[in-house]
């Protein structure tokens, strides 16, 4: 298993990366055969798929690349989204993103 993670969600940590490590391994109660799944990502308040803060078989993961010579500066969601995920909703903060000092300021207070 790979983590695959973007560099501004501070709301990510280790418990984030357990919890989609575990939800791969054991299935969820929505899609209980883990031996289909090839990634568990987080899911935003609208239900819109992180392929950033995902974990990732690594098997699955080089396969995707590799069936798309040209995947350099295209959507993660074209890449990943034929792979079989299970959907596992964030919690607290976690999918909120930092890009400007503006969002660092609300994150922090």
């Amino acid at each position: 298993m790979v983590a695959v993670l973007a560099a501004d969600l501070p709301g990510v940590s280790r418990a984030t990366i357990d919890r989609l490590a575990a939800a791969l391994t054991a299935g969820t109660a929505d899609d209980p055969d883990a031996s289909r799944l090839d990634g568990a990502v987080l899911i935003d308040s609208a239900g819109r798929r992180q392929y950033l803060t995902g974990v990732w078989r690594s098997d699955a993961l080089s396969a995707a690349i590799d069936r798309r010579a040209d995947w350099q500066g295209a959507p993660l969601r074209e890449l990943l989204g034929p792979l079989h995920v299970c959907q596992i909703p964030g919690l607290d903060r976690e999918t909120e993103d930092v890009d400007t000092p503006d969002d660092w300021r609300r994150w922090q207070s």
